[in-house]
């Protein structure tokens, strides 16, 4: 890739990211609409999508841009997730879902994009770890301390117990596709 490519994407991702924010300020402020109080999210969202449709319409240093992305949105689903439901709580245990759940999401996309076969299989791993992790602290945070507040009686249980079976699951799935070594 040659320097006036790498400007070019720089300028597409900063030019876009400015024209979405500032559409959705000006009809923010034409409607009346409280943009900051609601979706603010977005404007951590929206840079991570377009990194995101940078990274899918290009190759090499381009394409890995969807590492960022994947970062950024993630965050922001995240973020928005708490924002519309006031479960900031979930943080202790969402943070696995950027990393390194997000990560290994972009390096299979970036592998099977790229050719690259074995950063393509560690993603599968790393995000299966990161599903695993998610899933444990769900069910510690949420089941067994119940920090938020939000889950109690008998449901919890089955609930927590379904999670963890799920988790177990996960980890059973990851090393079936784990490469056997060879005896010598």
């Amino acid at each position: 890739m040659d320097a006036s490519t790498g400007r070019n994407a720089a300028a597409l991702v900063i030019g876009t990211t400015l024209v979405i924010v500032g559409i959705v300020l000006f009809v923010a402020r034409i409607t009346g609409a409280e943009v900051f109080g609601l979706l603010w999210p977005l404007f951590v969202i929206l840079p991570g999508v377009v990194l995101l449709a940078v990274a899918l319409s290009g190759t090499g240093a381009i394409a890995a841009l969807i590492f960022p992305g994947a970062v950024l949105t993630t965050v922001g689903l995240v973020l928005l997730y708490q924002r519309l439901t006031g479960h900031w709580e979930s943080w202790a245990y969402a943070w696995t879902l950027v990393v390194p759940t997000s990560i290994g999401i972009a390096m299979m996309i970036y592998g099977v994009r790229e050719g690259k076969i074995r950063t393509g299989r560690r993603g599968v791993m790393t995000a299966g770890i990161g599903l695993v992790l998610f899933l444990v602290l769900l069910v510690l945070f949420e089941f067994v301390l119940n920090i938020s507040g939000r889950f109690s009686g008998e449901a919890t249980g089955i609930v927590g117990g379904a999670l963890l079976v799920a988790a177990g699951l996960i980890v059973l799935g990851l090393s079936a596709l784990r490469p056997r070594r060879r005896a010598r």
